[in-house]
């Protein structure tokens, strides 16, 4: 069985390509910081987009849209904080926003507005 790590760099590699494909440019990864981890940081035009990325092999614990919940939330908003502290003065953008991508055993993406 593989490692949770593993599976998410599986989902979020996955995610990354598919928004690539959409236009988007690769900012950033897995940032860490003390309130957690921000899975894909993403520039679209003036548009500044941080990731919450699940996948799920299997539903067995839920599904990948379930565990986005809003303590989740909170704390992934905390972390933006911090890197929009850290990397304001290399980007230009206006918007910022914070989805999510849910991709299914299937391989299906599903994305959506969280804030």
């Amino acid at each position: 069985m593989q490692n949770n790590r593993h599976v998410g760099n599986k989902g979020e590699a996955t995610a990354s390509n598919y928004l690539k494909d959409l236009g988007y440019e690769f900012v950033e990864s897995n940032f860490e910081t003390p309130y957690g981890e921000i899975d894909l940081i993403m520039l679209k035009g003036s548009d500044l987009y941080f990731f919450e990325v699940k996948f799920r092999q299997n539903n067995e614990f839920g599904f990948g849209d379930d565990a986005i919940n809003p303590k989740k939330i909170m704390r992934i908003r905390k972390s933006i904080e911090v890197w929009i502290s850290l990397n304001q003065h290399k980007y230009s953008y206006k918007n910022i926003y914070l989805d999510g991508i849910v991709i299914d055993s299937d391989g299906k993406i599903n994305r959506y507005e969280i804030l």
